[in-house]
This record gives structure tokens, C-alpha cells and sequence, in this order.
């Protein structure tokens, strides 16, 4: 198993910069402290943490995070971000530079956080179900995973995923970096599944340095949008119990319509 959108973060290392300046929100990070109530202390694992957003804040909470990523470049930005943190928060951080599917996992840990679609990050449903597997295997008895998506709404591929092959559309990693580096990303649809509900797409990306060279990146990514009942099927099968589910990242009831789909378990 491995990682579908490694080159999404690592084809250049200003890749980072851009994610953090369009991932800003901070409203799941809020859920997160209150369905964690008033506890501190807390050991917390975050696979692909990128560069720190919800990893962070949880740590200025006085929790103690590990975060995983295979982009040395998103970790080597949320390196940067924790020197600017005081020590004591400093001291409450582990990162580890490696793939979801390689590394070993903490084991006996409070929460694990499954957050910001990153069941869309692996190319089908058995690495999804792993994912949550792999979860309720580092958790102590008591702990608690949080799992985020895009709700997809049909067991076959919704028509917005339909998109026409051979027509390319601009997509993230797009912007301009604060040294003056342009990235232009994006996205072609090569084939899609109705009934399996794959996506198969072309990704490219030109960079323009400061210098006024440029360089391009090709590479293929494989998405397969994950339904709320296959969650809910894979975090029954892994031993763990639904406390709450939400259909948005204020914590809102989940419903039809929801545009996302909140799950916050328990192991039993």
C-alpha cells in the first residue's frame, strides 16, 4: 500500500507554502478540543499532519502530538512553525517523515486524528478501511478516533466527479509564494468508474522561479470518495463504537445534504 497524492505535496518544495495559505480553517480544530472536553495531556496521532494545522493548536492546548507525513517539505514547514512555539510547546511534539502504510504507529494513544479528508489521500476503499484499522489498533481502550470526509452522497460516483476527460482544470498547489514563485496546478480527468466509484486523473504542475525558469511535474492520482456507511461499516468491523456523528466541522448534525461526514468513536 502507499500513498496516492505523495507528489500533490512533494513535487516542490513550495508546495507547502501554498497549502498553508488555502487550508486556514480552524473550526474542526475546535470540535476536536470540545468533543475532548476539559482532559490535557492527552497523547494525540495525526497521520498526514502536513504542516501543523490542527496539530499545533492541540498542542498549545498542552496535548501531546505525534504527527506523520511523507512530504519532508510539509514537515520541514511545520518544523519551522514549532521553533517559532515556545519550548514547553515544542517539547510536546514527535514528527515522523514516512508513509501511513510503513511506519509503525504509536501504540496506547487518546486519540488518533483522521481529519481533513485524508481517507481521500490512499486510492481505494480497502486502503480506507485499513486506515481506520490501523487507528483503532493504536488506540488505548477508551480512546477515541476522529474521522472527516467530504460527504459523498450515492454509493455510485456522484455526476460533479463526472468530469469529461481531456479537459484540464485548475487545481491546488496554485498561488504565488512570498519569494515570488508561481505555482500553477492542475487537474484531467483520464477515466472514472460509476460503479466502482474511481476517479483516475492526470495531475501537472508548472513552477515559475524567481529566476524566470520554469520546470514542470507530471504524476497520476486515484481517488475513491468514501460514503458515510462504508466509515461507519469499517469503524464497527475495527472494534470501535459511533458516540457522535456531525454533517459539517461546527458539529452540526449529520443529514441529507450534509457536505461532510463526522465520525467521533470510541474503543470499547
Amino acid at each position: 500500500m502507499s500513498d496516492c497524492s505523495t507528489q500533490k505535496y512533494s513535487a516542490d518544495s513550495h508546495i507547502a507554502e501554498i497549502y498553508d495559505q488555502v487550508e486556514t480553517q480552524l473550526d474542526d480544530v475546535d470540535l476536536i478540543v470540545r468533543l475532548i472536553g476539559p482532559s490535557t495531556g492527552l497523547t494525540i496521532f495525526e497521520p498526514f499532519c502536513g504542516t501543523g494545522r490542527m496539530l499545533i493548536p492541540l498542542a498549545r492546548q498542552g496535548h501531546r502530538l505525534t504527527g506523520l507525513d511523507e512530504s519532508a517539505a510539509m514537515l520541514a514547514r511545520l518544523g519551522a512553525k514549532l521553533q517559532a512555539e515556545p519550548e514547553t510547546v515544542r517539547n510536546r511534539v514527535q514528527l515522523i517523515h514516512s508513509s501511513v502504510f510503513a511506519a509503525q504507529w504509536p501504540a496506547q494513544v487518546d486519540v488518533v486524528l483522521l481529519g481533513g479528508n485524508c481517507c481521500y489521500e490512499v486510492s481505494s476503499s480497502d486502503e480506507q478501511k485499513a486506515l481506520i484499522h490501523r487507528a483503532a489498533a493504536c488506540l488505548r481502550r477508551g480512546g477515541h478516533v476522529f474521522i472527516d470526509n467530504d460527504d459523498h452522497p450515492s454509493v455510485e460516483l456522484a455526476p460533479g466527479w463526472r468530469k469529461p476527460p481531456g479537459q484540464p482544470r485548475r487545481a491546488f498547489p496554485s498561488g504565488t509564494c512570498q519569494d515570488g514563485t508561481r505555482l500553477e496546478g492542475s487537474t484531467e480527468t483520464a477515466w472514472y468508474d460509476i460503479h466502482g466509484r474511481f476517479t483516475h486523473y492526470i495531475r501537472r504542475l508548472k513552477v515559475t522561479h524567481t529566476d524566470g525558469s520554469i520546470s514542470h511535474r507530471e504524476w497520476q492520482e486515484t481517488c475513491h470518495p468514501i460514503v458515510l456507511a462504508e466509515v461507519l461499516a469499517a469503524v464497527k468491523q475495527a472494534g470501535l463504537v459511533v458516540e457522535q456523528t456531525f454533517g459539517d466541522k461546527q458539529g452540526n448534525p449529520y443529514g441529507p445534504g450534509s457536505p461532510r461526514a463526522l465520525v467521533w468513536a470510541c474503543k470499547s
